[in-house]
């Protein structure tokens, strides 16, 4: 009969060859697994362009900080998204914070150059803090990029016919003449009034 003590040391030699046998095996399925879960943990990594789209459904809902948050995550994960810039710079202006706003569209800029609405809206947001200059500039830059762009004619002969550091009838005329003749109906009827003054 076989002793308590041979029968362990028979155990352990049997167990030991069957971990030599499916040891390679079992590390082979523990690397698989590893694996698989890391590309399931890359694949719930938030992607910015989902935030985004979060983030500018809710400025249409005028969730302002809201969508300030989102865009800002989507903004960390790709600094260079300049979309996301222009849109939280929407967030800002709305809530009236327009040094923060035209950072943002300033930041967009920077990321896309040709951006003609962020620089139409960084202009309102200089006029809003009474930058006149810097507002006719970047209405100006809209023109270059894009001079059939009837409604920049009319903004920036507004700030020229404004009484003040920029009044110049003649500029004014010009642009309001200018987007009339690309269809402008606020330009025709500017050009119109300064007309019979």
């Amino acid at each position: 009969m076989k002793t308590y003590n041979s029968v362990v040391g028979s155990v352990l030699t049997n167990l030991e060859e069957k971990m030599k046998k499916y040891l390679p095996k079992l590390i082979l399925v523990v690397a698989v697994l590893l694996t698989i879960s890391i590309v399931f943990a890359s694949c719930k990594k938030e992607s910015p362009v989902r935030l985004f789209y979060k983030g500018r459904d809710l400025l249409s809902s005028d969730s302002y900080k809201e969508a300030i948050y989102y865009l800002s995550r989507a903004i960390e994960i790709d600094p260079e998204y300049a979309e996301a810039y222009y849109v939280r710079g929407q967030a800002y202006f709305k809530m009236k914070n327009y040094e923060e706003a035209i950072a943002d569209y300033t930041r967009c800029i920077d990321y896309n150059p040709t951006h003609a609405k962020a620089f139409i809206w960084r202009g309102y947001a200089y006029e809003e803090i009474k930058d006149f200059r810097k507002a006719i500039s970047n209405y100006t830059k809209v023109i270059e990029i894009d001079p059939s762009n009837s409604f920049c004619y009319y903004l920036r002969g507004s700030i020229y016919n404004l009484r003040g550091e920029h009044y110049d009838y003649d500029k004014a005329v010009k642009d309001f003449d200018m987007g009339c003749k690309l269809g402008d109906d606020y330009s025709c009827e500017r050009l119109k009034e300064l007309l019979e003054e």
